[in-house]
């Protein structure tokens, strides 16, 4: 490392001179085995960059390289204090917020701070910094990016302490969860900059940043909301002024809970204003509509939710019924019954979503049927999302097993998004029911009309899902892989050899190496559920039999017959050996290591050696074999 440091010398005593003869000899430095002589040469190679924003730069392009990939934190951390930020890196220093240690994570928010101007940074990578830093596990590293990069380098030096300026830089209509979050932060840490935030909000006369400004002062201190609002008339008034913005909107329906709803003649301009003006407005968006029934159903009771969807169910059959003798409908009468029928059924779900018991049940799952029937397909999206919550919300399964062919359909012949939203309830539906055909003990199938080989409902969706795991859509084999992990894991399904075969075929499958989704939820859950039990190590040593015959016999043109043996073996072994007791290596974890490898191999190798197809396919001796 001594060479590297007298090369730094000379550098920084002629910063002019010929720096072509170095460069080879650091970049080859930089490739070293030891990490602090990579993290020495770096200092080097910080000064030979190219100031001009060049992607060809070779020392640029390795110093991003290091910052990236480097194995070595104090080598990552290096190229961080070195790197200079260009359009070319700036990128790179956003990916080292979600570095996996701590240190680096910190490193990349002070210089993010200190030497780049957030007006610099997209608008997306500005909101991936604030998500990543704000929320991280670490208190430490949430600590750094609350003080030194949004207080000290955002707020204070690029914002001169101007908090709707910097609420205006995370584009709040978009991104308002990251930008309430990082705004209710600040105030709460300060109570000056509290009181300078309140001084700046005018109910009446909201814009996008100041609303979520006030949101987020609401949130900090639930008295801020008497001083903005004192009584519920003048609540009401400000949702008045805000009403051709849904945003504004949602943001003040959102705080409704903080204001003192006791004033009667106030809660009932309120209700008026609600359930006459607000929600029947198709203009106003899905989210601000949920926000409008949930301030309705704190006010009110549910009965008076359920009513105002049945007016709007009413309604649409009235609209219906004026046209059914026309013979031609004008394409613009059409698209606002479609309209109508949307809000319809928005309303439905918003009701849905609350607890309590409907007194006219069956007209509101009339409403929601008769949404199928519809060639738009956003409209029958809404109305599987509402027959899925109607039937979630019961206690027993009759109602998910009695519509349980309609998703199957959906699932087999729809649009690609509504036969992954399908697969996705019927997988909620096996979460939360049995999914079972109930009968008595004894009773013969053929006297109560039910015939034998009908299968379940619980084996219908495990059929399907296990179908879709080869369907031609990636996002279709996604949300199977997902589906069956989660019944696994959570025990909702029996656990099988061939069910773990099929997952780790397509987790090896070369087809699916782009599914980025799909691979990550995998890694988890092989490690989690075959450290959860010996039971599910032991499914894993039956089910790699099946894996590997199953390469063994596929044929040439299959992707899967491309699929490395050792590898998948390998990844095996490596499940046989968690165990469900705290990563503790100890001489018994060891032992047991040790005998759970020597088992697999007493048990499973006679089966490798005899079976013809997988010695002649992976050209593997028996003698080979101890």
């Amino acid at each position: 490392m001594e060479p590297e440091r007298v090369l730094n010398a000379l550098l920084n005593i002629f910063p002019g001179g010929s720096q072509e003869p170095l460069v080879e000899k650091l970049m080859s430095r930089a490739k070293d085995k030891v990490p602090t002589v990579r993290a020495a040469t770096i200092s080097g190679l910080g000064r030979l960059q190219n100031p001009i924003e060049d992607a060809e730069d070779e020392v640029a392009s390795q110093l991003v390289f290091m910052m990236s990939y480097d194995s070595s934190p104090a080598v990552r951390k290096a190229a961080l204090s070195f790197t200079m930020i260009s359009t070319c890196s700036v990128a790179a220093f956003v990916r080292r917020c979600h570095d996996v240690r701590e240190d680096v994570r910190k490193t990349a928010l002070r210089i993010l701070a200190n030497r780049v101007h957030p007006q610099s940074l997209p608008i997306a990578s500005r909101v991936e910094i604030l998500r990543a830093g704000l929320h991280d596990r670490s208190s430490a590293v949430r600590k750094t990016c609350l003080e030194v990069l949004l207080r000290d380098g955002w707020l204070r030096d690029a914002c001169g302490g101007d908090l709707i300026r910097m609420i205006s830089y995370l584009d709040p209509e978009i991104y308002s969860n990251v930008a309430i979050d990082a705004a209710r932060l600040l105030v709460t840490a300060s109570e000056e900059l509290l009181m300078k935030a309140v001084g700046q909000i005018n109910p009446k006369e909201l814009t996008a940043e100041t609303a979520v400004l006030l949101r987020a002062c609401v949130a900090s201190s639930d008295f801020i909301a008497e001083t903005f609002f004192p009584s519920t008339l003048t609540f009401v008034e400000a949702l008045k002024c805000t009403e051709t913005t849904s945003f504004m909107q949602k943001q003040l329906l959102d705080i409704a809970g903080s204001v003192d709803m006791t004033d009667e003649v106030g809660r009932q301009e309120l209700e008026r204003f609600l359930l006459e003006d607000l929600i029947p407005n198709i203009d106003a968006g899905s989210e601000c509509l949920r926000s409008a029934v949930s301030v309705l159903r704190r006010s009110s009771s549910i009965d008076t939710v359920e009513r105002m969807a049945l007016n709007a169910i009413e309604g649409v059959k009235l609209s219906e019924e004026e046209h059914e003798d026309e013979a031609n409908i004008a394409n613009e009468e059409s698209l606002k019954q479609t309209e109508a029928k949307l809000r319809a059924l928005e309303v439905v779900e918003a009701l849905l979503s609350h607890k309590g018991e409907l007194s006219d049940r069956q007209q509101i799952q009339m409403a929601v049927l008769n949404g199928f029937t519809s060639s738009n397909s956003v409209l029958r999206a809404s109305a599987l999302q509402c027959l899925s919550v109607l039937c979630l919300r019961e206690k027993e399964d009759d109602e998910a097993l009695r519509f349980l062919p309609l998703f199957v359909q959906v699932c087999g012949n729809d649009t690609a998004e509504l036969r992954l939203m399908a697969m996705k309830c019927m997988v909620d539906f096996l979460m939360a029911f049995r999914m079972e055909d109930r009968s008595s003990e004894g009773e013969n199938p053929e006297e109560n009309g039910n015939d034998s080989t009908t299968p379940s409902g619980k084996a219908l969706i495990l059929s399907l899902l296990l179908d879709n795991l080869l369907h031609s859509d990636s996002e279709m084999r996604t949300v199977a892989a997902e589906g069956l992990a989660r019944l696994l894991f959570c025990a909702r399904i029996e656990a099988e050899p061939e069910i773990l075969s099929k997952l780790l075929l397509l987790f090896f499958n070369p087809a699916t190496e782009d599914d980025d989704l799909h691979r990550q939820s995998m890694s988890v859950f092989f490690p989690a559920f075959a450290a959860r039990s010996q039971t599910n190590r032991s499914l894993f040593e039956e089910a790699l039999i099946l894996t590997l015959n199953a390469i063994s016999s596929a044929p040439s043109v299959s992707p899967i017959a491309s699929v490395d043996p050792v590898e998948m073996s390998l990844y095996t072994f490596y499940l046989l050996e968690l165990n469900d007791q705290p990563l503790k290596r100890t001489v018994d974890s060891e032992t047991s290591s040790d005998s759970q490898s020597e088992r697999y191999w007493l048990t499973d190798q006679p089966e490798l050696i005899n079976e013809p197809t997988t010695t002649k396919r992976f050209g593997v001796d028996a003698q080979w074999f101890p």
